[in-house]
């Protein structure tokens, strides 16, 4: 879902970098709006990045759990598994909005074209 979601967002960014006429009755965002959302995108991966290292560290406690606690048995295969799907996972979530939050700081430093 944050995939689809992110992909939609650079999308809709790239074409409004692009110069694709914005619909009628619509403003073009402006520097501040710009600024605004590399601070939130920043934000963002600030959070994803916290929670790799949050699945990190339940990862290599997975690794070294033993496979069963007061002869109770413990899917400890599958735990590891989930948690490196989700370190991949968050990692790529950081990354896109690490490469979003540096492309509005550009947007938000971008001369408007002279016409």
């Amino acid at each position: 879902m944050l995939r689809r979601i992110t992909a939609i967002l650079v999308a809709v960014l790239l074409a409004a970098a692009s110069g694709i006429p914005v619909g009628a009755g619509e403003t073009p965002p402006t520097a501040s709006d710009h600024a605004a959302l590399a601070a939130m995108y920043s934000s963002e991966a600030k959070a994803l990045r916290q929670k790799v290292a949050d699945h990190e560290l339940m990862l290599h406690r997975y690794e070294n759990a033993a496979t069963s606690a007061k002869g109770i048995p413990f899917p400890k295969a599958t735990l590891v598994q989930h948690c490196r799907k989700l370190v991949a996972s968050y990692k790529e979530a950081a990354s896109n909005a690490e490469a979003l939050a540096k492309m509005e700081e550009e947007l938000a430093q971008a001369k408007p074209a002279s016409k």
